[in-house]
């Protein structure tokens, strides 16, 4: 697999999460300093945010949460959704959703594939996205994918305080994607699901790509971790052993030939 940092712009996701100040401070700071790097970075966040300030003088949170509410139930219904909403504004707070105002443009009004509602977690959940575009397509376990696919990766922490996502591939190749890095910090975002910075290319490997959220209550050693992902049977249904204190969720994804 290899990363987009180098050739992608901000990702929308992250300049939405900026406007609305849902980031973290070292996070904050990184998107800030990408955007300026970023031709035309800065008036991107300015547009998004004089937008948002004529969706939210157009459409009154406490007139339009029933309509919100209704159309993002439509919404979870359709298989393709386009990677890009606007949030109305903290105001639409109801008990237990985070109602989210999309954009209208040239798409129409859309929903960003499990963005829009902040529901009572039960426990982490990991989900891979195909990108095409603006637009993404939600995989569920057993789709097929091939060699030079764009996937994002989001992950939902509810309870579990730190995390570590990776994945293997039909030659049995580990790819880290949460932390970063081995010796970064292994705390996730509280609740979610929040996406991961970049997005990731399938390479040529055969058979399958499998996808693990292994997660604790407790910072996690990392290389513990990848230590199990190596020595993992080449088998899909193979099962990863790791300690007790440790919950995995998996998705697996076939490989098809282009």
């Amino acid at each position: 697999m290899t990363t987009n940092r180098d050739r992608d712009p901000v990702p929308q996701l992250l300049l939405e999460k900026l406007a609305l100040e849902e980031l973290a401070p070292e996070e904050r700071a990184d998107v800030k300093g990408r955007l300026e790097q970023e031709a035309g970075g800065e008036e991107r966040l300015r547009t998004l945010r004089r937008e948002d300030e004529a969706i939210l003088a157009a459409y009154p949170p406490a007139a339009q949460a029933a309509r919100i509410e209704q159309r993002l139930e439509q919404g979870r219904r359709r298989r393709r959704r386009v990677w890009i909403a606007a949030p109305l504004a903290a105001a639409a707070v109801a008990l237990l959703l985070v109602l989210i105002l999309p954009l209208v443009g040239d798409q129409g009004v859309v929903e960003p594939p499990g963005y829009g509602t902040r529901l009572k977690c039960g426990s982490p959940m990991i989900a891979v996205f195909r990108k095409d575009g603006q637009q993404a397509e939600e995989l569920r376990a057993g789709n097929k994918v091939a060699g030079g696919d764009l996937l994002q990766i989001t992950y939902t922490a509810c309870r579990a305080r730190h995390g570590v996502i990776f994945s293997v591939d039909g030659r049995g190749k580990v790819t880290l994607h949460f932390p970063d890095r081995r010796d970064r910090s292994t705390a996730l975002a509280p609740d979610g699901p929040h996406a991961l910075p970049f997005s990731y290319e399938l390479d040529d490997a055969p058979r399958y790509e499998r996808f693990f959220f292994v997660t604790s209550k407790r910072p996690i050693n990392v290389d513990a971790v990848l230590e199990r992902a190596h020595a993992l049977d080449p088998d899909p249904g193979s099962r990863l052993s790791l300690p007790r204190d440790l919950r995995t969720k998996e998705l697996l994804l076939r490989k098809k030939t282009r």
